[in-house]
């Protein structure tokens, strides 16, 4: 059931970039987006990327979806550094009532190339005995590296699990690989084409003479020429598409 399930982070801040959008689901599929891709900042004084002053002040929003539930459950609170693994942990406490550990990291080198990203997530779930959780508070004290840093010095996903369960005998369940996949396609223009007004679909054909969409996922572009706008809205509306 888990692989079905999707979750979508969505930064609405007032910074450059104006939005970060992140979706994955349960396949390990994941795509995202920002605002202005093109926003250049200089480091912050510890000189690293300025993530938050990029993300600005704003609205947390986090969409959790499972075709078997009835509605989507929404999340939303208030931005409170821009940092992303900040945010979302704050979040996680907040929103969800989930005691956690977070921790993200990208190493972009002068080329403006990414060498490695990476983090982790550590969830107290209910019935966790307090000496656990003294452990993972030490361990977490005693990681002197970020999961970027981390990365780049050779460790796999599972030696940086093993670091933070350090006495804890942790069990692998399961390994998997992250990959970017995105949904989109002709049919999300087809839905779009049919909730506009005829009157409003023609008065577009006729200053733009087709219909231009683009993922902002994945930058595709897709089109309709005027009679296929047309044919897919009477068809949309008579009920036969």
């Amino acid at each position: 059931k888990k692989d079905r399930e999707t979750v979508n982070v969505e930064f609405r801040g007032n910074g450059p970039l104006k939005t970060v959008v992140a979706v994955a689901n349960g396949l390990g599929e994941v795509r995202g987006y920002v605002g202005d891709p093109k926003v250049v900042l200089p480091p912050s004084a510890d000189g690293k990327l300025d993530v938050g002053r990029a993300v600005g002040s704003g609205i947390l929003a986090v969409v959790r979806n499972h075709p078997f539930w009835k509605q989507p459950y929404t999340g939303l609170v208030p931005i409170k550094t821009g940092e992303v693994a900040e945010d979302v942990a704050q979040y996680l406490i907040d929103s969800e009532q989930t005691p956690s550990a977070l921790g993200a990291g990208v190493f972009v080198n002068r080329s403006g190339g990414i060498d490695v990203a990476g983090g982790f997530l550590v969830e107290m779930l209910p019935g966790c005995e307090e000496e656990s959780i003294e452990i993972v508070e030490r361990n977490l004290k005693n990681l002197d590296k970020t999961p970027s840093q981390l990365l780049q010095a050779g460790y796999s996903g599972a030696d940086i699990v093993e670091q933070l369960m350090k006495d804890l005998k942790p069990m692998q369940l399961t390994n998997g690989v992250p990959r970017y996949a995105c949904s989109c396609g002709m049919d999300s223009l087809y839905r779009t084409v049919a909730l506009i007004e005829l009157k409003e679909l023609e008065e577009l054909l006729e200053k733009e003479g087709q219909i231009e969409a683009i993922c902002e996922f994945c930058g595709r572009m897709y089109y309709l020429t005027g009679d296929e706008a047309l044919e897919a809205h009477a068809n949309a509306r008579s009920g036969s598409a």
